[in-house]
């Protein structure tokens, strides 16, 4: 991604496409989930908090929506460690519905995991 100076990879991904069912925009209408399916075995997914921006594959990050309400939890997360990619909300669907397995969709659990904490018996 670097090599490329391409600062952010998610203005040159391709638009979520409208559902139709004929015509040239049926032909675009997967490109984004075919895109996002090579694009999860590259290094190129942002990791948050990073300068300067450095990439990583996503199984590798934990994908949160960009979302304002869990921005400073984000921050704080990001803070101690935990590698997040924030993605555009339309790509977080995509590939949560397509690649689930492939990927850790921040939640309390995940944080929690990725932050090292055992439980005490």
């Amino acid at each position: 991604m670097n090599e490329d100076h391409i600062s952010n990879i998610f203005a040159v991904w391709p638009k979520a496409q409208a559902d139709v069912c004929s015509g040239d925009a049926l032909y675009w209408k997967k490109m984004p989930v075919d895109v996002a399916k090579h694009a999860l075995e590259l290094d190129v997914w942002p990791i948050s908090g990073t300068s300067p921006l450095s990439y990583q594959r996503i199984s590798s990050l934990v994908v949160e929506e960009r979302t304002a309400e869990l921005e400073g939890v984000v921050a704080a997360l990001v803070r101690t460690g935990v590698q997040i990619t924030r993605l555009p909300k339309y790509l977080t669907t995509i590939i949560v519905k397509n690649f689930l397995s492939s990927i850790q969709v921040l939640s309390p659990e995940i944080a929690f995991a990725r932050l090292g904490v055992r439980h005490l018996a």
